[in-house]
């Protein structure tokens, strides 16, 4: 074979295999995923760095927004498929939305809500609180987080001011102090802190609630795609797997793609659990939150809710039954 026609037969070849991996691309199944950007989202963003989603033949358009509850409200207005959200915006949606199922945990911490406020409020403790304008992101995991904090330091909901705006607002009112402290995560919490420096004092108390981020859908796409919802956590317990055993690599990669200092990552990371699970303690925070949302008058009546209900364990049943601790599910 001379050289002219080798030359054409290597374009040729380039050209079937260019064509060959545009095929297998359109071929892939399209799916929408909602997600706030958060380390306790992880799995989420490994799974798509690593390739696991499309070595399940599934390509996956993952949607950004400032949070969890914001995510979940793009969801109910079908802009995307599927959603990772927090518990609580969960429980207040599944009083309007009866389709609403939650297929799986994917991170965990119980240190990730926190408490930032003015060193010049006169707050030192928390005891200080009392009679101090505090806000929050209404009907939000933070917001469960700010009343469970108040409660167990004996403050009552009529002895401070309380105050909602949205998460990105919320560093900028505590400088200009429009309030006097805010309940929130990172990256607002740290923004705080950079601006006013020695000026604030944080307040974290580990073990009062556990904050979870969860795989959202509902009914009808678990009926009619299941399988779709069996491939994404395959491919999400793979990148479990990926965190575990290569720790470094899997914090320069989030670091990355979140743009989160390195070094606060490798500060947060030990104290989360990047896990796909359904265990019941994850049930009993649900149970409080729905309690929670009745007595706050965040939902309309006092009727019993059975958040149970809007647990489906089947898809991650079948993929992993050692990840389901649930005692039973309505199907």
């Amino acid at each position: 074979m001379n050289s002219k026609l080798l030359f054409y037969f290597s374009v040729l070849i380039i050209a079937l295999l260019t064509i060959s991996c545009f095929k297998k691309e359109e071929e892939l199944e399209q799916v929408r995923i909602g997600s706030p950007r958060s380390l306790l989202t992880s799995l989420l963003w490994l799974a798509e760095e690593k390739g696991y989603f499309k070595a399940e033949g599934l390509k996956i358009h993952i949607q950004d927004y400032v949070s969890g509850k914001r995510a979940l409200n793009a969801f109910l207005r079908h802009e995307v498929d599927l959603v990772i959200t927090a518990e609580a915006p969960f429980v207040l949606a599944s009083f309007k939305y009866p389709e609403l199922r939650l297929f799986a945990s994917i991170g965990s911490s119980d240190n990730e809500v926190r408490l930032v406020a003015r060193r010049d409020s006169n707050i030192t403790k928390p005891e200080d609180l009392k009679g101090k304008r505090i806000a929050t992101q209404k009907g939000s995991a933070v917001h469960f987080f700010l009343d469970s904090f108040l409660l167990y330091h004996g403050i009552h909901h009529t002895e401070f001011e309380a105050f909602f705006y949205k998460g990105e607002m919320l560093p900028k009112a505590l400088v200009e102090g429009e309030i006097d402290a805010f309940a929130m995560r990172d990256p607002y919490l740290q923004q705080a802190k950079d601006l006013l420096g020695e000026k604030i004092i944080e307040f974290s108390q580990p073990g009062l609630y556990t904050k979870s981020y969860n795989l959202v859908g509902d009914s009808i796409f678990a009926k009619k795609k299941s399988i779709y919802v069996h491939k994404i956590l395959r491919a999400l317990i793979k990148a479990q797997a990926f965190s575990q055993k290569n720790p470094r690599e899997a914090i320069n990669l989030i670091a990355q793609i979140q743009q989160i200092p390195i070094t606060r990552v490798r500060k947060i990371w030990p104290e989360m659990i990047l896990r796909v699970s359904m265990k019941q303690s994850l049930l009993l925070t649900l149970e409080e939150e729905s309690q929670w949302a009745i007595q706050t008058k965040l939902v309309k009546g006092e009727k019993i809710h059975n958040i149970l209900s809007f647990l489906d364990s089947a898809p991650l049943t079948t993929v992993n039954a050692d990840a389901v601790g649930i005692f039973s599910t309505v199907h």
